[in-house]
């Protein structure tokens, strides 16, 4: 029940020698407390397919977790989320659809192999990349293989490539990141496979 996971977080929150997380500290917490029961995942959901496993990742890393997102962008993605047989039923904000502008060969609003969330305008190049709402593409950027939050500005010119981009960011007017490995270490948070993290508070240390 809720007030058990509060005071289970409570309780771990304060332990200096948690890692603070669900698989290794939380529910081996609760399962020596024998506050925990099991039930078959597999009993919960529909496959994807004959024989398909059934769907779960652990997100916990930046790779982890920009994996499983623009693994949604797959022409059959592990995680079909237009199988009626199980709808993912989850808050939808109340936005106008997404915008798609420009139509010269220089300056072109497009988005290949990609989901696009309500609210977005795109009018620069978006290639197998996940647009959370409300995201801004500006004209000549281009985003590749990335993962924009929502609220995310992607700035005129702007180049994005493998990275996951943190909620209500704005990219700089010509910006590159995902390119320069040394360069993204420095600014950013790069992972172990390459994916650039980039949050407002670095963002900010640069532009100080």
């Amino acid at each position: 029940d809720a007030a058990y996971l509060y005071a289970e977080l409570a309780r771990d929150l304060a332990d200096p020698e948690s890692s603070h997380d669900f698989g290794k500290d939380i529910i081996p917490h609760a399962v020596r407390e024998g506050c925990a029961a099991a039930h078959p995942f597999a009993l919960s959901c529909v496959p994807n397919g004959d024989g398909a496993e059934p769907y779960w990742r652990d997100v916990g890393t930046v790779d982890a977790y920009w994996d499983s997102n623009i693994d949604l962008t797959a022409t059959e993605p592990k995680l079909n989320l237009y199988d009626k047989r199980w709808p993912i039923w989850t808050y939808s904000a109340q936005l106008p659809p997404a915008k798609f502008v420009h139509n010269q060969d220089d300056r072109r609003g497009m988005a290949i192999e990609s989901t696009v969330s309500g609210g977005c305008i795109v009018s620069g190049q978006v290639f197998r990349s996940v647009l959370f709402s409300s995201v801004r593409v500006h004209s000549h950027a281009f985003v590749n293989w990335s993962v924009l939050l929502p609220e995310v500005r992607v700035g005129r010119g702007a180049r994005l490539t493998r990275t996951v981009i943190d909620r209500g960011c704005s990219i700089p007017d010509g910006m590159v990141i995902g390119e320069d490995p040394v360069l993204d270490g420095e600014r950013f948070y790069r992972s172990a496979n390459g994916i650039c993290l980039v949050t407002a508070d670095m963002l900010a240390k640069i532009n100080a």
